[in-house]
């Protein structure tokens, strides 16, 4: 510690040596310019170590996500993974038929009866949708609708027919459409 004091200090008179020849003002301006120099090398090298504690936080994450996986049955890196993936893609095609044959589903509930977490059974609504396998609504309430594509041709061709259509109107047609039986 008392090395780098030394070095600085002994930095310093050089600085000083050199700019005698500089009037106040640029001396104090050269003073400014070196300490924020400093401020941004310790900032840069702070956010460099926050940074590299961060990319070793999600490296272990990763790990033990890892191992979780290979507890609990997911992606496992062996001669299983056929039999793992044919079982995986059971319980998805599981969950989509779940979601089409309700209807109207509460993700909590559905994540529920699979063993989910809420986040998961978004995450894998969204996923099947992406996929086109199911189509629907889902609310911000956590409620997901099921709406097949003839039923959303259905309720396209209605508004087209109509041209401007009334919110109650709209919900009125397309809750006959989808049978929710809202009254």
């Amino acid at each position: 510690m008392r090395a780098r004091a030394e070095a600085e200090a002994e930095a310093e008179a050089a600085a000083q040596r050199e700019q005698r020849g500089l009037t106040w003002k640029e001396q104090k301006e050269e003073k400014y310019r070196r300490k924020w120099a400093e401020r941004e090398a310790k900032d840069r090298a702070e956010m460099e170590a926050a940074a590299a504690a961060r990319a070793e936080r999600r490296r272990l994450e990763d790990k033990q996500r890892g191992t979780r996986r290979g507890l609990f049955g997911g992606k496992e890196a062996s001669s299983a993974d056929e039999t793992s993936a044919n079982e995986s893609e059971e319980a998805l095609v599981a969950f989509a038929d779940e979601i089409k044959t309700k209807k109207v589903v509460v993700l909590e509930e559905l994540a529920a009866k699979f063993g989910l977490r809420t986040a998961d059974a978004v995450r894998r609504v969204r996923m099947l949708e992406a996929e086109g396998r199911i189509t629907g609504i889902m609310d911000d309430r956590g409620t997901f609708i099921y709406v097949s594509r003839e039923e959303m041709e259905r309720v396209a061709a209605f508004i087209t027919e109509k041209g401007r259509v009334r919110i109650a109107e709209l919900t009125r047609e397309s809750a006959e459409i989808l049978g929710l039986g809202l009254e």
